[in-house]
């Protein structure tokens, strides 16, 4: 589908970029099936591993339904915003335009994403608690889709003009007499009404993964006349899409109701009674028509098309790494609000009361409400977030281990798996060693060649708390930071 940048942009070629930038088109084998990638990769200066810098940013940018990893409209200008800021760059292709089942939101492809984030860290300085990512159309799609599929290694995720449900596109396709319900055929094995399509048809869906990405900060993004005069992909999907994270993160009274989202994508207008729910943001091309917030996803219609406006992603970004409005805080530890004078407030959904303070101990996403007065109409909604507690690292192995003296025993096919998990901000990484190496990113269950090991662990949540201990139900005294096994 034809996705258009914000503004007027001189394209710049690859070659001509890679003289220009300091951009590699780099080869990414796959964990998967060990089919090699291609992928842009550019590293600022003083960026590369092992340098002293302060770990920089990586965003990580997906192409569109019909493009590739050098071809989608707006990543020249997203990597030129990188190379302006210092952050480290990734395009990775994950088997290119959907017209095949290897695309289009496969496990495979998914993979590929998860794998083109493991090459960055290996090959950058990356700070791994600002991992972001975003994309337009297509680029949305699989956006919205990794949020629910790897949520913990999301640190942000923008997503602009997505499709997220699969199988309601088509339908739009086929009446629109867009040519992309052919290319969906080709991706989920046959139309919809058949199981194993439906089955692909959904898997492919980010909207039936959502409700993993709770606690994401997710910024959605779509033009209010998408979906009309030739524009591919209605309204609808982003709205469906805020619904779904709203009930994630425990806001349900915040989703667009049926009726508001069937005026919006039929009637390419705002509801009256929704219309003072925007904000003025600087320096957008398109003016914002509609904001709302339920816990850290965000959903913004503006008053455009099938549109991704890199300036205004980037800058979101930016916000979050300089502490800005949009930044989403943790804090490891209680926090004391000071309102400097006496005013009415509530925390969560207990009962108003009156006082110049308050702590905010309990862990998660709190909502602290205040007010001047007791019946005053204008409220202040702060949100607190907070995370004490490191993640939890659990290891099982099947079949299950022998003990003897403090060594366990395993065969070469036993396989080992790191359950991780973390209640409050989020898994923002894990990491293993199996001997005197040095730890590794953390990608599925493994298996250990003949010999003595010493299997270690170690993750860190989103909130920057760390945990290298290691539990197991046949872990002798129930856990440990070091796990001596003897596979035979």
């Amino acid at each position: 589908m034809n996705l258009r940048i914000a503004a007027p942009l001189v394209m710049l070629a690859v070659q001509v970029a890679a003289q220009e930038l300091p951009v590699r088109e780099v080869q990414i084998t796959s964990s998967r099936d060990g089919v090699q990638q291609s992928a842009l990769f550019y590293v600022p200066p003083g960026s590369e591993p092992g340098a002293k810098k302060n770990p920089a940013p990586l965003l990580v940018c997906l192409h569109s339904w019909s493009t590739n990893y050098k071809s989608a409209e707006y990543t020249e200008e997203i990597l030129e915003g990188c190379r302006n800021r210092g952050w480290v760059f990734l395009s990775p292709d994950f088997r290119g335009p959907n017209k095949r089942m290897e695309a289009c939101a496969s496990d495979l492809a998914v993979q590929d994403v998860i794998d083109a984030v493991q090459y960055a860290r290996q090959h950058a300085n990356v700070d791994p608690r600002r991992i972001w990512l975003v994309g337009g159309s297509g680029g949305g799609h699989m956006a919205l889709l990794m949020a629910g599929r790897a949520p913990g290694l999301w640190s942000a995720v923008s997503a602009w003009v997505p499709i997220t449900d699969l199988a309601a596109w088509y339908q739009f396709c086929k009446e629109q007499n867009f040519h992309y319900w052919e290319m969906m055929e080709l991706c989920c094995g046959g139309p919809p009404g058949n199981p194993p399509a439906d089955r692909e048809f959904k898997l492919r869906s980010p909207l039936f993964h959502l409700e993993k990405a709770k606690l994401v900060p997710i910024d959605i993004e779509v033009g209010i006349h998408d979906g009309h005069n030739g524009a591919a992909v209605p309204i609808s999907h982003s709205l469906w899409a805020f619904d779904a994270l709203a009930r994630a993160n425990g806001q349900p009274a915040s989703a667009i109701s049926d009726e508001e989202i069937r005026v919006m994508t039929n009637e390419e207008r705002i509801p009256e009674h929704l219309t003072r729910e925007r904000e003025d943001d600087s320096g957008r091309k398109h003016r914002i028509l509609f904001r709302r917030s339920a816990g850290p996803a965000r959903l913004t219609i503006f008053d455009g098309g099938h549109v991704l406006d890199p300036q205004a992603a980037l800058r979101w970004f930016e916000s979050l790494s300089s502490g800005g409005p949009a930044s989403i805080v943790w804090h490891r530890h209680a926090v004391k609000l000071d309102f400097g004078k006496p005013v009415w407030y509530r925390l969560n959904t207990s009962e108003w009361v009156s006082g110049t303070e308050t702590n905010v101990t309990r862990e998660g996403v709190n909502r602290v409400t205040v007010r001047k007065t007791k019946d005053a109409v204008d409220e202040e909604v702060r949100e607190i977030r907070v995370d004490i507690s490191p993640p939890i690292i659990k290891l099982v192995a099947k079949p299950p281990l022998d003990q003897e003296g403090g060594i366990y025993f395993a065969g070469p096919d036993t396989v080992f798996t790191f359950e991780v998990s973390d209640k409050g901000s989020g898994v923002a990484g894990v990491e293993i060693s199996s001997g005197n190496d040095e730890y590794v990113l953390y990608r599925g269950s493994l298996k250990l060649p003949p010999g003595s090991h010493e299997l270690r662990c170690r993750a860190v949540d989103i909130a920057g708390n760390q945990s290298d201990v290691i539990r197991g139900e046949s872990l002798s005294g129930g856990e440990t930071n070091v796990i001596r096994i003897e596979v035979k």
